[in-house]
């Protein structure tokens, strides 16, 4: 017996009644995760701002601001692929790399880079890094595009 291909299925809401399109329930984990991102990003930086206020720590107050701004753009995409909005952030990357992909591989390259020695500097200010850490945070990146590929939780 053969499988049949089934037609996503939309979740009935008043958005949809409303004109706006509905979330589709394949994307749902995908949009789950972004939106628990989101929250803790949002949530960890207002945290982070009270607890700087309260100490009077400015160091503390800009990694509060960061997470808190990084949440932004996190929501839209959250929102855009829920409700596959016709421009999410990754559709306009892909597309970018897609159109460039010379120009966009080495900024992309030099991105990968500077968060890398960053968390080299952050982590191990002043001690020698074990090789097996590094080599895990390399593994962990691989494994991320692994399961990203392997679910098709992609835009």
């Amino acid at each position: 017996m053969a499988a049949r291909a089934c037609a996503p299925v939309t979740t009935r809401s008043p958005s949809r009644e409303a004109g706006l399109p509905a979330v589709t329930i394949a994307r749902l984990p995908g949009a789950a995760i972004f939106a628990a991102i989101t929250l803790l990003l949002a949530v960890g930086g207002l945290l982070e701002i009270a607890h700087a206020v309260e100490r009077r720590d400015v160091l503390a107050a800009g990694i509060g601001a960061v997470l808190l701004a990084l949440s932004v753009p996190l929501g839209y995409e959250t929102a855009a692929y829920g409700f596959r909005l016709d421009r999410t952030i990754s559709l306009l990357v892909s597309d970018e790399f897609a159109a460039h992909p010379w120009t966009y591989l080495g900024v992309f390259v030099v991105v990968m880079g500077l968060a890398g020695a960053l968390a080299q500097h952050f982590v191990y200010a002043g001690h020698r890094p074990h090789l097996a850490i590094i080599l895990a945070g390399i593994v962990a990146f691989i494994a991320g595009q692994l399961v990203t590929e392997a679910t098709g939780w992609v835009p």
